[in-house]
C-alpha cells in the first residue's frame, strides 16, 4: 500500500514531494555503492585504456591475440581514452567510474525533458530500477554504453535549443564509439534536418581521419579496414551462440529461424521507431532499437531501454508497474542468486530480449498497453459536475487549465471572469450569455 501511495497518490501532498526528493539520492547511492563493488571488474575499460595506448604509440588497435577482449570501436575514438591511458590503469579506472557516474546523473536529469510531468522522478526511478540489471552489467564491465547514452541525450537537447550543428556532431562522437547511434542521422534525414544529418557525415569522417595523425595516411585506412573486419567477424561469432547476445537476431535464431529474418525484423523494428507519431516516443525507440536491432545486443547494452522505460512509467499507475514486471526480474537472474546453470538456462531462452521487446511494442503502440489509469497530470479541459456531485476540485483544476489556442478573445474574457468555463458551453450551445461590462473591474467594484 505504501508503494502504492507513492505511485498514486495526490502530486501536491507532502509524503510524496519527500519520496520525491528521496529517490534520486537513493538512486545515486546505489550507483555509488554498485560502482565500488564493481571496480575490481572493469575489464572492458582495460581494453579501452591499451587501445589509447596503442594508438599513441602507433601500434595495431586489432590484433588477433586480443581474442574475446579485442578493441571493437573505431581507431579514431581510441582518441577518447588517450588522456586515461597517461595514467596507470588504476587511477585511471578510478576517473572513468567517475565520469560514468556523472552520465547517470545527466541521463537522470535529462530524462525529465522527455514528458515532463508530476510523476517525472518517480517514473526516472521506476525505469532505472527496472534497467538494473544492464547497469549492473554496465559496472561490472567498465563499458561506455552509459556515456554514449549521456551523449545521445545531450545531442536531443542541443536540437531541441535549435541548434543545428552540434546535434550532429554528438551523434557522430556516440557512433564512433557504438556504431548504432548512426541510425540518428537516418531520422535527421527522414524530418529533413538536413544540416543536422551533414554535420553528422562531417563529424564520422573527421574521427576516421583522426588515426592518419598517429598511422599516416596509409595506416589508418589499414586500421579502419582492420576495424570493419573485426565488427564483422564478432558479429557473425556472437549474433546467436553467444547467451548474452539479447537482439532480435539472436531472439528469432534461437527459434530456428535464419538470420535473414533477423535482418528483417530489425528493419521493421527501424520503419516501426521512425514512424512513430510524436518526438519524444521516435526518439526512445531509435534508442532502444540500438541494442535490439544490433547484430550483437550484449546485455549491458540494453541501458539505452531507459528512455523507453520512462515514457511507459510516465502514463500511469499500471503502466509504472509493468516497466517494473519487465525488468526486476532480470536482477534476480544473477549468478550470485540463481546459480550459473539457471542464468545461462535463462539467457538461452532470451530473458532479455523477450521483455525489451515488449516494451519496444508498448511504447510503440500505446493503445496495446492501455489500461485504467489514474491520470499523471489534471485534464485540460474539465467538465463542470451535475447538480448535487461533488466538484473533486474543479475550481483548483480550472484555475491551472490555460485557454485553447482556437477561443476568440470573447471567450477567454468569459472564461477567466467565471473560472469554470460554463458560459463557453453555452455560447457554443446558441445560449444567451450576458455581455461583459465595458469596464472589466466594474464586476469585483459592485
Amino acid at each position: 500500500m505504501a508503494m502504492r501511495r507513492l505511485v498514486v497518490g495526490n502530486p501536491t501532498s507532502p509524503a510524496r514531494r519527500r519520496w520525491e526528493h528521496l529517490a534520486p539520492f537513493v538512486l545515486a547511492v546505489s550507483m555509488v555503492i554498485a560502482g565500488l563493488l564493481s571496480f575490481r571488474h572493469g575489464q572492458d575499460f582495460g581494453v579501452y585504456w591499451r587501445a589509447a595506448r596503442r594508438l599513441v604509440h602507433g601500434e595495431p588497435l586489432y590484433p588477433v591475440s586480443d581474442g574475446f577482449l579485442a578493441y571493437r570501436y573505431a581507431p579514431g575514438a581510441a582518441l577518447f581514452f588517450v588522456p586515461l591511458a597517461a595514467l596507470p590503469l588504476v587511477p585511471a579506472k578510478a576517473i572513468w567510474y567517475s565520469l560514468i557516474f556523472a552520465a547517470v546523473l545527466y541521463v537522470a536529469r535529462s530524462l525529465k525533458r522527455f514528458s515532463p510531468g508530476p510523476r517525472a522522478t518517480l517514473a526516472v526511478t521506476a525505469a532505472f530500477l527496472a534497467i538494473a540489471r544492464p547497469i549492473i552489467e554496465e559496472l561490472n564491465e567498465g563499458q561506455v554504453n552509459l556515456v554514449v547514452l549521456a551523449i545521445i541525450l545531450a545531442a536531443f537537447a542541443a536540437e531541441d535549443n535549435s541548434r543545428r550543428v552540434r546535434p550532429g556532431l554528438l551523434a557522430a562522437a556516440a557512433a564512433g564509439l557504438k556504431i548504432a547511434p548512426g541510425i540518428l542521422a537516418l531520422e535527421w534525414l527522414v524530418r529533413r534536418r538536413w544540416l543536422a544529418a551533414f554535420s553528422a557525415f562531417v563529424g564520422l569522417v573527421g574521427i576516421a581521419a583522426i588515426p592518419a595523425a598517429f598511422y599516416g595516411a596509409a595506416g589508418a585506412m589499414r586500421e579502419n579496414a582492420s576495424w570493419i573486419a573485426s565488427i564483422t567477424f564478432a558479429s557473425q561469432a556472437l549474433m546467436v551462440t553467444h547467451p548474452a547476445s539479447q537482439s532480435v537476431f539472436a531472439v528469432l535464431g534461437r527459434l530456428g529461424l535464419p538470420p535473414q529474418v533477423g535482418s528483417a525484423a530489425a528493419i521493421a523494428l527501424a520503419v516501426a521507431a521512425l514512424s512513430a507519431p510524436d518526438l519524444p516516443r521516435r526518439r526512445a525507440l531509435l534508442v532502444l532499437w540500438m541494442p535490439l536491432g544490433s547484430t550483437f545486443g550484449a546485455i549491458q547494452n540494453f541501458v539505452f531501454a531507459l528512455p523507453a522505460a520512462y515514457l511507459l512509467a510516465m502514463r500511469g499507475r499500471a503502466h509504472a508497474w509493468l516497466v517494473l514486471a519487465l525488468g526486476l526480474p532480470q536482477v534476480v537472474l544473477l549468478y550470485d542468486v540463481v546459480g550459473p546453470s539457471a542464468e545461462r538456462w535463462a539467457w538461452d531462452h532470451s530473458a532479455m530480449g523477450i521483455p525489451m521487446l515488449a516494451l519496444f511494442v508498448l511504447v510503440r503502440w500505446p493503445a496495446l498497453g492501455r489500461a485504467n489509469d489514474t491520470p499523471a497530470v489534471a485534464p485540460t479541459n474539465p467538465v463542470p459536475p451535475a447538480p448535487g456531485q461533488r466538484s473533486f476540485g474543479l475550481r483548483a483544476i480550472s484555475r491551472r487549465r490555460q485557454p485553447a489556442a482556437t477561443t476568440s478573445k470573447r471567450e477567454r474574457h468569459l472564461e477567466a471572469q467565471d473560472g469554470i468555463g460554463i458560459e463557453i458551453g453555452q455560447l457554443h450551445a446558441g445560449r444567451d450569455v450576458p455581455r461583459p461590462e465595458a469596464d472589466p473591474h466594474a464586476r469585483v467594484r459592485a
